[in-house]
């Protein structure tokens, strides 16, 4: 009955005033009841809405939760986003509903939403976090075209008004993932494989975790050289909990030796991943949303131990079922001196269901058989840069403030760069801090060339988020920037428009920690 009555009201605010409104239109909005999502041990995926004869239709609302913090409503249920899955070549259309409580100087409860690592159009009506904005009462209708050429993978929604994206996408956990098909047909192996969406978040006020669990299994935190174990994560981070689909360490099923696909979007404001599963081998296939093998001569799969996912990071690997129950883990991080708590969590258990079973005759991954990818420009070799550029990220010694270049951005502000279309740059980016940062960038991918000016050797492969490394001291007293060189890809004339980079730490960017610049 609940289901019903709320598909009849978003039907008759359907009727309110069709087509992209990047100013928001003002709609009288419903009254609902708040239903929360049931607390379940076992992993639950989310729900899923498919594209239908081209098109995935979304509707959404924006509400304040009991406790005051913003969070997205679908089908009457709080904390509860659906993911979209598409076809290259589809539309994906948003009508989402601003039903958050009239605004305050300080908190103006205006939002918006960003479609984080899809390659299209920045301009309003699709990709824009610049001009589109609702404010309480009012609604936004998106239409974002999915290029026929897109690479395959997983991306993610969340919302994107400055100076409160981390109240919102960070501690209201406004966010959801987006799948764009083709991997499976890529890699056929895949597709007999059951597949996991994980969507971690780490919302404010969610619990604890009883730091016992840790210790029952002996998860150690690994510390940085030349520190103690107890400096590796600047503390216990004791205002948000890890929570995978909206859950506090479900248990996913899986039997021994069954291989499944595993699709993880770092949905966290300011939390840095180092997923591993304690025994087993990880094999990634995909990184920020895009086929391992899209850039020419990069392999299809690749085994690793553990990976590092930043906040906004995505990252999809095969795992074979451990022979018993073992933690989905990440371990602790070292943010800098001055950086965030990012200690060690389990994130969910893996076990065999329905208690000890036979084995599962383990999918061979090697030889691999591969389909061609769709042809794009990600996956053609990249000319020689038309344009160096430096940017330096900064902030002031109280980390109050946080600078790109200097500046603290301002709505309207004029581009930092005018990029020519059609072109690849290299950038330099400096940290003169003590602390990490995630450099993020919109419609963009980048290949990371080096790292504190250590050159990485191939294989190569596309990320649209990084982290920077803090700056060292030196035994002089001087310090040394962090850095990194990208070669930042803007050929696609897909991504003509003005658009953001910024500090993904979601803190950071709300206080300054982001600039502009316009494609032409």
């Amino acid at each position: 009955m609940l289901k019903a009555l709320w598909s009849l009201c978003v039907l008759l605010l359907a009727s309110f005033g069709a087509g992209a409104q990047p100013a928001g239109e003002t709609v009288r909005l419903p009254t609902f009841s708040r239903v929360a999502a049931a607390t379940s041990p076992t992993f639950q995926d989310p729900p899923v809405i498919v594209s239908q004869h081209g098109v995935a239709f979304v509707q959404i609302f924006a509400a304040a939760s009991g406790s005051g913090t913003p969070a997205f409503v679908y089908e009457g249920s709080f904390g509860v986003a659906p993911t979209v899955r598409v076809n290259p070549g589809d539309t994906i259309k948003f009508q989402y509903f601003n039903y958050l409580p009239s605004g305050t100087p300080t908190v103006m409860n205006m939002t918006n939403l960003h479609f984080h690592g899809l390659r299209v159009s920045p301009l309003p009506g699709s990709d824009d976090v610049l001009d589109t904005l609702a404010a309480p009462g009012q609604i936004l209708n998106y239409s974002v075209l999915i290029p026929a050429n897109h690479p395959p993978g997983l991306y993610w929604y969340h919302t994107h008004p400055h100076g409160e994206t981390n109240l919102q996408t960070g501690e209201g956990a406004m966010s959801g993932a987006i799948v764009i098909e083709g991997l499976q047909t890529h890699l056929p192996v895949l597709a007999t494989m059951t597949e996991r969406i994980l969507v971690i978040r780490a919302p404010l006020g969610a619990g604890k975790i009883d730091p016992t669990i840790i210790r029952r299994h002996r998860l150690w935190t690994i510390a940085p050289p030349g520190q103690p174990p107890s400096a590796c994560a600047n503390g216990p981070d004791t205002a948000h909990t890890l929570t995978v689909n909206g859950y506090v360490v479900p248990t996913i099923g899986i039997a021994p030796n069954e291989a499944q696909l595993f699709r993880v979007v770092n949905a966290t404001g300011q939390r840095t991943l180092d997923l591993s599963i304690p025994t087993e081998t990880l094999y990634i296939v995909a990184l920020d949303g895009v086929p391992l093998d899209t850039y020419p001569g990069s392999p299809s799969m690749l085994a690793v131990r553990h990976i590092v996912v930043p906040p906004a990071g995505r990252v999809e690997f095969v795992v074979y079922g451990p022979p018993q129950e073992t933690p989905l883990m990440t371990s602790c991080y070292y943010t800098g001196p001055v950086g965030d708590p990012d200690p060690a969590a389990i994130l969910a258990w893996l076990r065999p269901p329905g208690g000890l079973q036979r084995e599962a005759r383990p999918v061979a991954l090697s030889p691999l058989r591969v389909n061609p990818l769709p042809r794009n420009w990600l996956s053609t070799a990249l000319p020689p840069p038309a344009q160096e550029r430096t940017t330096v990220f900064s902030e002031n010694a109280a980390g109050t403030q946080f600078f790109i270049d200097g500046k603290q951005f301002t709505p309207g502000e004029p581009p930092r760069f005018i990029i020519k279309s059609g072109t690849v740059e290299e950038w330099t980016v400096l940290n003169e801090t003590n602390e990490i940062h995630d450099f993020h960038i919109h419609q963009v991918h980048f290949i990371v060339e080096a790292i504190n000016g250590l050159p990485l050797p191939p294989p190569y492969f596309w990320y649209d988020s990084f982290i920077i490394p803090y700056q060292t001291k030196n035994a002089d007293g001087t310090t040394t920037p962090g850095s990194l060189k990208l070669l930042l890809d803007f050929r696609d004339p897909v991504i003509k428009g003005t658009f953001v980079y910024h500090c993904h730490l979601l803190d950071h960017e709300d206080k300054g920690m982001m600039a502009t610049i316009a494609v032409k």
